[in-house]
């Protein structure tokens, strides 16, 4: 049986988002339990509008995923959806570099 991470990398890819979702959630997927599997319901909450969810899980994952372009392209996605474009450029930009 695979990892609750891969069957949610396998769920984003075939865009059913609301099934990562539920998936996530049901494993009482946390930032700090496992990050990999985190990010990947903040980029399907973000798919399907949720920004301001997908945000908070974000948040709370800086520390474990600031140096990987995936995680600060979404955030920056994330921040300008939000309407805040001056914070969302530092993280763009550094995505970017990487």
């Amino acid at each position: 049986m695979p990892s609750v991470a891969l069957e949610l990398e396998n769920l984003f890819n075939e865009n059913q988002y609301h099934d990562a979702i539920s998936l996530a959630n049901l494993n009482n997927i946390t930032p700090d339990s496992d990050p990999r599997s985190s990010f990947i319901q903040a980029a399907c909450l973000f798919r399907i509008g949720e920004f301001s969810t997908s945000y908070e899980i974000l948040l709370q994952l800086e520390s474990a995923l600031s140096a990987d372009s995936a995680y600060l392209s979404l955030m920056g996605a994330a921040l300008r959806r939000l309407g805040r474009l001056e914070d969302a450029k530092p993280f763009l930009e550094t995505a970017l570099k990487l």
